[in-house]
């Protein structure tokens, strides 16, 4: 199992890009969503900036090795809906289902 250190070291360059451009997207809570988020609002993150920009690009890189252009996304738990906006527009995934008991 990768870490996000062994991630980071192994595209160093788009990790950065992707922590800086996640936490100019926004958070729904900046005393509370800390990790560098320069602004409340926006696409109303509330993920750990570096955690989820290990998940991109591991999700790239399995839909790179599995050819999986027609992938689907299923999000439990959904929030705002800025994840899901967030992986569906850099993975370009087939399909998008969110569920939500709120």
């Amino acid at each position: 199992m990768e870490s996000i250190e062994s991630i980071r070291a192994a595209h160093e360059q788009e990790f950065s890009e992707l922590v800086a451009m996640i936490q100019a997207a926004g958070t729904d809570n900046l005393s509370h969503f800390k990790n560098g988020y320069l602004r409340e609002g926006g696409d109303s993150l509330q993920q750990n900036p570096f955690e989820l920009a290990a998940l991109i690009l591991v999700l790239q890189d399995w839909t790179a090795a599995q050819d999986a252009l027609d992938a689907d996304y299923l999000e439990i738990g959904t929030a705002s809906g800025g994840v899901a906006e967030l992986l569906a527009v850099r993975l370009c995934f087939r399909s998008v289902t969110m569920v939500d008991d709120g």
